[in-house]
């Protein structure tokens, strides 16, 4: 954050100068570059979970293939996350929500896994709906402590619970 305060900084006191306009843009992409390299891969994973889970809040098959492949390609990256990137491929292969569904699970656990020997840079909640699955429960993670459940979208929003935060 302090990094990208100073950018910022830089980048004004460069405007109010009357900088030319081809040096203020080489500071800019300088500065951007600054920010992209702070966000910490760890946060990348998280953020793209993140967007699988919501994707299937909105019982949308498409956004939650797109999402899950966006995640896919984060986590093929680094090959000590194999567990993950395997979980998240079956979420992309499903062929209609309640198979995606089905796959989040597994790949909630794993990235419970991941999440709590990562020290991701956002609290995390881990969550529990007792009647996904026929009423076996299943886990998901949300960066809020506001329940919206994956497994049943709008048919049961709000069922669940918050059981653990990292």
């Amino acid at each position: 954050m302090k990094t990208k305060m100073n950018a910022l900084v830089i980048m004004a006191f460069c405007a109010a100068c009357g900088a030319p306009k081809q040096e203020q843009a080489a500071e800019e992409t300088t500065a951007t570059e600054v920010v992209a390299e702070t966000v910490k891969e760890e946060d990348k994973v998280v953020e793209a979970y993140i967007k699988v889970k919501d994707a299937l809040v909105a019982t949308d098959l498409e956004a939650a293939k797109k999402e899950a492949e966006a995640l896919l390609h984060v986590v093929m990256a680094d090959e000590s996350l194999k567990g993950l990137a395997d979980a998240t491929m079956a979420v992309t292969q499903g062929a209609d929500i309640d198979a995606q569904r089905a796959a989040f699970q597994n790949l909630t656990a794993e990235f419970i896994s991941y999440a709590k020997t990562s020290s991701p840079g956002v609290k995390l909640y881990v969550q529990y709906c007792p009647m996904a699955f026929d009423n076996t429960g299943a886990n998901w993670v949300s960066t809020s402590s506001e329940i919206r459940n994956p497994y049943f979208g709008d048919k049961m929003l709000k069922c669940g619970r918050v059981n653990e935060e990292i």
